[in-house]
């Protein structure tokens, strides 16, 4: 049902504000509203400054974890070595490669890439959203209604993604598409 909790508790999973979440999991959030704060980018350019802001967000968390005695300081200098390197990577030559392939995947035009986010109807900003969490290659993948504003053929491809990370990524998924969710989930 509508208004039960679902979109919270996936907003507390991706902040890694519930006891014992696992901080050395990789947590991405996709919903179909971007920050405002990234509307005026254009689609080439979401990527690299969601990535840089979501590893940012999360490098503060890690320093702060590192601060109090009951953490894993192990587990907590581990990811944190491992964010610093993918912070490091975003802008090289590789990691701008693997973004247009992505946005290519995702059958972003030239023209697209070109253009402002806030130009983007909703499906095509639910499309930008899951490049970002493809890009990002996480370990646990928080899709929440996924399939709103798709054309069937992105939704083709989101079912087609989803199985085929088999295991690699845990997927929870929040949808009112039953066929969907049906294909999907195991």
């Amino acid at each position: 049902q509508n208004g039960v909790g679902k979109t919270t508790l996936l907003r507390r999973m991706a902040l890694g504000d519930i006891a014992n979440y696992p901080i050395d999991k990789k947590t991405v959030y996709v919903q179909s509203d971007i920050v405002a704060s990234l509307q005026d980018l254009t689609v080439r350019d979401f990527i690299p400054k969601a990535q840089i802001e979501t590893l940012t967000h999360e490098k503060i968390k890690l320093e702060g974890l590192l601060q109090k005695p009951e953490s894993d300081h192990n587990a907590v200098r581990k990811r944190l070595k491992v964010v610093l390197d993918e912070l490091e990577e975003i802008n090289q030559p590789a990691g701008i490669e693997r973004a247009e392939q992505v946005l290519d995947d995702l059958l972003f035009t030239p023209e697209m890439k070109g253009a402002a986010i806030s130009s983007l109807s909703g499906g095509w900003r639910m499309r930008l959203a899951l490049a970002h969490a493809v890009f990002y290659r996480t370990d646990i993948l928080l899709l929440d209604e996924p399939t709103n504003h798709l054309a069937l053929d992105a939704v083709d491809w989101l079912m087609e993604y989803v199985k085929s990370l088999k295991g690699e990524t845990t997927v929870v998924i929040v949808s009112h598409n039953r066929p969907f969710m049906e294909d999907v989930v195991t």
